[in-house]
């Protein structure tokens, strides 16, 4: 992994005199799927590790440490239409429930079960976030992205696709608290009675589609 760690800042800092703009915290479909392709490419181990965390956090909107506090048993509830994740709020752990969609479902399941074939049987990753984001920045040089977006910009992709998935692009026809829900948004009082049914969660990521 040394070439990993040769890889220069870029990828979780504006580079050296540069300001990292509103366009550096999206991909495209297209950079997305060039993203999956570089880590894909990659016959080594950390290939491998690579694709299975940009998948996760790009198609579900998971922030770096959520991806990598994610244990095998979160994965139970899938034939449900949802795993779940472990989100630090104000020092509590809570668990929070991320809906798969119909072919999200059968995919993660064979993401879990071929992580299990390689011998992982508690957690899914076994490294931090220093690492994750050094395969992030390395992978994203290979597939030629701006050396300014960083790996939170998987969550900020999967959340627009949904956005523009489920409303066009227009806050005003609901859209919004699907996202909200989606991203695991604390509602306020009154958006509590407004939270997307599972059906309605289902039918957005269906819409959404699943990149790879």
């Amino acid at each position: 992994m040394a070439d990993v760690y040769t890889v220069i800042r870029g990828g979780f800092r504006a580079t050296k005199g540069m300001k990292k703009g509103d366009q550096d915290k999206f991909l495209s479909r297209a950079e997305l799927r060039e993203l999956f392709k570089a880590a894909a490419g990659d016959r080594r181990k950390y290939g491998a590790d690579a694709w299975d965390l940009f998948f996760i956090a790009g198609n579900f909107g998971l922030r770096c440490s959520e991806v990598l506090d994610l244990q095998m048993e979160d994965f139970k509830p899938l034939r449900m239409g949802y795993f779940r994740v472990r989100t630090l709020k104000r020092r509590a752990d809570l668990d929070d429930r991320v809906y798969a969609g119909t072919e999200g479902g059968p995919l993660l399941q064979s993401l879990v079960d071929r992580r299990k074939a390689k011998g992982f049987q508690t957690a899914l990753f076994t490294f931090g976030t220093r690492t994750a984001r050094y395969l992030f920045a390395f992978y994203a040089k290979k597939a030629g992205l701006s050396p300014n977006v960083s790996f939170h910009s998987l969550r900020h992709t999967s959340a627009r696709f949904l956005l523009e998935a489920t409303g066009d692009g227009d806050p005003s026809k609901g859209s919004m608290r699907i996202v909200n829900s989606f991203l695991r948004h604390k509602p306020t009082t009154t958006e509590i009675y407004t939270t997307p049914s599972p059906e309605e969660m289902t039918r957005a990521m269906d819409l959404k589609g699943i990149i790879q």
